[in-house]
């Protein structure tokens, strides 16, 4: 009997009180004043974005740099920074393009409404909530937003409020197509008791054995609206609630790893990992492992997405039995495209994924990074060691020394080198090259690589590299000439016991 898959985020109190301090970050006043400045109308298309977002993330940094506290805890808190930006970039994108919304100088009165959960993520509900009561708000965007979260409990009045030229175009469209369900539209309709008409009007574009709340449940989740899908969840009868979990969750999963064109690209994938995470606790067991062997990679590249990584470690465990070694190479590209996507990654993530991946696994990443190099580019650029050194423990001599012979190594620690950073370089080539004799061969094979480089710099290349395997070979030296004279200390201390015996 198949056992239930464990879909719960399990941090310690640790975690969550280093992510709650970050959160508490993000709402100071001189960070929000930083956030206010930024307009809907250039998210995300807009490059300058993404730059600004960055300059907010670095004067987060700063504080954390300042805090009086472990080094280590520190890094671990610095490694949220990004990822809980990019979960309050993906809360802005939705009410931008669902809503339509463009609120200026609004922006720091509604910033200052953000509820936080207690895994780093904007609690969409919560903050819609208290957004319903921000009276500075128009009364048509307060509607929608309740509407669009089924806020049920302010649904009512807050349509009553609204001026009558609003109610009365409301009642005149449909509120739902094959592809998309408006949910202001839809809770108009239902005030004005027109539920029988929805439902006959619906059916006549439905297949037979599909109800209108079935059709809005699957329209719901595909979009990722996980309060719209909870409500006409409820709204099915017991027959219809289970006949199509399963496909509708295949669907998701395609849909969020990219295989499928219907794709809805105004909705981040952040909240369809959140959707697909419902639906599979809706599930039986039995039903969940058949999700699971159907569409292993494809299910894993949904819990990537913040915070959902202590979920793709434990799906990891599982699908490594079923996946096949033809989909190696898939698995890694989508998470470098997940990586370039949302612009971070989690270092404590990548550790215990390599760690615990087959050894047939790293082999593939090897051959991967030869021919690719994705990976490698971003733990240099992010300087993490802990990381590179993991993965170089981790693989057999063999792969090291392929990794460090081939070309596309050789210009990452190329560009790293001529822009000063021969530590990383240096901690790289005895990771890919501990024995004297493979830096050796290192060293000949690199001699040869740099006169593909620029050959107007070509001389100033060679005396750079020339320079750096001296150092390291310094290095080894004092290195071995200590250890020599420890053992001869400990050699002589031994005789000299003896004699006193």
């Amino acid at each position: 009997m198949a056992k239930p898959l464990d879909l719960r985020l399990k941090l310690t109190l640790e975690e969550m009180a280093l992510r709650r301090v970050v959160v508490n970050l993000w709402n100071e006043t001189d960070i929000l004043s930083s956030l206010g400045q930024l307009q809907f109308q250039s998210l995300p298309e807009n490059q300058r974005l993404r730059e600004y977002r960055m300059a907010v993330n670095d004067k987060i940094k700063e504080k954390i740099s300042k805090f009086v506290l472990p080094e280590s805890l520190k890094k671990r808190m610095m490694d949220t920074v990004k990822p809980i930006s990019w979960n309050l970039l993906s809360w802005e994108i939705i009410h931008k393009n669902i809503l339509n919304w463009s609120n200026g100088s609004l922006r720091m009165p509604v910033l200052e409404q953000l509820s936080w959960t207690s895994v780093g993520t904007v609690d969409h509900r919560k903050t819609a909530e208290k957004l319903i009561h921000l009276y500075i708000i128009d009364d048509f965007i307060r509607y929608k937003l309740a509407c669009l979260h089924c806020l049920v409990d302010h649904i009512p009045r807050l349509f009553d409020e609204l001026a009558e030229h609003y109610k009365t175009y409301y009642v005149s469209k449909f509120p739902f197509s094959q592809i998309k369900m408006e949910m202001d539209f839809y809770w108009a309709f239902m005030l004005n008791g027109k539920e029988a008409d929805l439902k006959r009007i619906a059916a006549a574009d439905l297949p037979p054995d599909i109800s209108f709340n079935q059709h809005a449940f699957a329209l719901s989740a595909i979009y990722g609206n996980k309060g719209a899908a909870e409500y006409f969840f409820t709204q099915q009868t017991a027959d219809e609630r289970y006949t199509f979990l399963y496909k509708l969750a295949e669907t998701i999963i395609l849909n969020r790893s990219g295989r499928s064109p219907k794709w809805p690209c105004d909705i981040p994938t952040e909240k369809i990992s959140e959707i697909l995470c419902y639906l599979l606790s809706l599930m039986n067991p039995e039903q969940q492992m058949q999700a699971l062997k159907n569409k292993p990679c494809d299910m894993f590249v949904c819990f990537l997405d913040w915070p959902w990584q202590d979920v793709a470690l434990r799906i990891a465990d599982l699908i490594w039995t079923f996946l096949p070694e033809s989909e190696y190479c898939y698995l890694l590209e989508r998470m470098n495209e997940n990586t370039a996507r949302t612009g971070y990654y989690l270092p404590d993530f990548y550790q215990k994924f390599f760690l615990d991946s087959p050894s047939e696994f790293k082999v593939h990443f090897i051959n991967h990074e030869c021919l690719h190099c994705s990976f490698f580019p971003k733990f240099l650029e992010a300087e993490d060691i802990e990381t590179i050194r993991i993965i170089l423990r981790n693989i057999d001599v063999k792969d090291k020394m392929k990794l460090g012979s081939c070309y596309n190594f050789f210009r990452l620690l190329d560009s790293l080198l001529m822009t000063d950073k021969s530590h990383l370089v240096k901690m790289c080539l005895g990771g890919v090259a501990p024995s004297k004799e493979d830096k050796d061969i290192l060293k000949k094979t690199y001699m040869k690589f740099v006169t593909r480089t620029d050959r107007r710099r070509l001389k100033q290349r060679k005396c750079t590299w020339n320079q750096l395997f001296r150092d390291i070979d310094k290095t080894n030296e004092s290195t071995s000439g200590k250890g020599s004279s420890n053992g001869k200390t400990l050699t002589k201390a031994k005789r000299h016991r003896r004699r006193r015996k």
